[in-house]
């Protein structure tokens, strides 16, 4: 496509620079036949017997530069009528060419130039410019001079110039075609190379990366991109298998407990307290099943990325948070640790706000998860404190709780996916490990910021600070 655009330009210009070229000299050498025909018109002498003789100063011509052969030049002197009264030599029997409308147009515009195909001497026809010339004598004897030149130099520039654009439009486009393949092979290799790497790069093989070229150029950002998002992929990769290999190990104990308790239901015969031992066992282990199939679907559903998962609406966390605990008391109160539930709220100013832009749903998950956790891990005859602070643009949510808390190490990772403190692995504490790592994902939803502070052996407290308009 190219080639055709830079040849069709090549031939344009070509033809436009051939045409103004043979006009120029067209015109330069009308100038110079004209000027040699003045200088003879100026040296011809007619006596009074008509006799035509020139004047010694023609003989020099020879020593200016014409576009022409002067040696070939061919002049003849006509009468105003027509009639020829005096030609060179070497027209022997011919004579120049002259219609009457021509002669017309000399007398009334004093000069005119025409071209002709003459066979004077020559084997074949020569193109001949004949510049004609109205020669003003006193009386009635007045002349038409015409000197003819042959246009062999003109016609040789020509035919050269024409043979010229013809050999190097041609071997410019060839030039420009090996060129053209050469650069775009080299500037297409790293686009080439990305396509083919991009090709072998596979779910097995999401580890790969795309080739990125030294030059730091647009393939140099499409490249560094392209890899920005294969590392962005590959994350969500090993964290998908890593979800499903735990949520499976997860899934499969209880189901495992279901399906060998109904199996024993079913081959031995029972007394009512062992059948209503089994419903209680089984019921147990189905809430356990209900309960990480809910926090697996929020998991999903923040994880999604889609717009518009997120229904925010004017909350009160104070009003939420009463509500919530109310819920929960009915936890404490089985728990057999005498467990306490403390709500308190409080504002930096006496006009407290408690209201923010939320998801409701998603506010009070937040909530029960984190009040969940406390009492899950809080010692027995503790107290479990539950506050919310207005800090003017932000409102904070705390839950402090008394027990065991926990060692640096584990602070970076409570909040992963079915993670669970070593201190725990034996103890009557059941959980699934996705409540805190919901509690960071609806959190990091809200645009909210969450600190941990424990201290060993003494407890721990989770504090969410949540802008008023996120």
């Amino acid at each position: 496509m190219l080639l055709m655009v830079l040849g069709t330009t090549l031939v344009v210009y070509s033809v436009v620079l051939y045409r103004n070229f043979v006009k120029i000299h067209e015109s330069e050498f009308d100038t110079a036949l004209y000027n040699y025909t003045v200088d003879i018109a100026k040296s011809l002498n007619v006596n009074l017997f008509g006799e035509v003789f020139l004047s010694d100063d023609v003989r020099h011509a020879d020593e200016k530069i014409f576009p022409f052969a002067l040696e070939r030049t061919l002049i003849q002197l006509r009468t105003t009528r027509g009639a020829v009264i005096a030609k060179s030599r070497d027209l022997g029997e011919a004579v120049l060419p002259i219609t009457d409308t021509g002669l017309d147009q000399i007398i009334r515009q004093r000069t005119s130039f025409m071209t002709e195909d003459l066979q004077i001497r020559e084997a074949k026809p020569t193109r001949y410019r004949i510049a004609n010339l109205f020669i003003d004598q006193p009386g009635d004897r007045d002349y038409v001079l015409q000197v003819a030149s042959p246009m062999i130099l003109l016609e040789r520039e020509r035919r050269g110039l024409l043979a010229f654009f013809l050999l190097s439009i041609p071997a410019t486009l060839g030039i420009a075609g090996v060129l053209s393949y050469t650069l775009s092979g080299q500037a297409t290799k790293p686009i080439n190379d990305i396509i083919n790497k991009a090709k072998a790069i596979t779910a097995r093989k999401i580890n790969e990366r795309l080739p990125v070229p030294k030059v730091k150029d647009e393939i140099y950002q499409l490249a560094t991109t392209l890899n920005g998002l294969l590392e962005r992929l590959q994350k969500a990769f090993m964290s998908q298998e890593a979800f499903v290999a735990d949520a499976s190990h997860q899934l499969k104990t209880p189901l495992a407990i279901l399906r060998g308790e109904i199996d024993m239901a079913m081959k031995e015969n029972r007394t009512g307290e062992e059948q209503r031992a089994f419903l209680e066992s089984a019921s147990q282990e189905i809430r356990y099943l209900s309960r990480m199939v809910e926090q697996l679907l929020i998991i999903a559903r923040l994880e999604s990325g889609h717009s518009g998962i997120m229904e925010r609406h004017p909350t009160r966390l104070d009003e939420l948070a009463i509500e919530v605990i109310s819920r929960m008391e009915k936890h404490a109160s089985i728990a057999s640790k005498k467990t306490k539930l403390a709500f308190r709220f409080e504002g930096d100013d006496d006009h407290a706000d408690y209201t923010m832009l939320g998801d409701f749903d998603l506010l009070r998950t937040l909530m029960e998860s984190l009040i969940d956790n406390a009492l899950k891990y809080t010692r027995p005859d503790t107290t479990v404190a539950v506050e919310v602070r207005d800090h003017g643009k932000n409102i904070e949510f705390r839950v402090t709780d008394q027990g065991e808390g926990l060692g640096e190490e584990e602070k970076e990772r409570i909040f992963g996916r079915f993670w669970r403190s070593p201190k725990v692995e034996n103890s009557p504490v059941k959980g699934s490990g996705l409540g805190l790592s919901i509690v960071k994902k609806i959190a990091d939803a809200h645009h909210a910021s969450l600190e941990v502070n424990s201290t060993p052996g003494v407890g721990s407290q989770f504090s969410v600070i949540f802008p008023k308009e996120s």
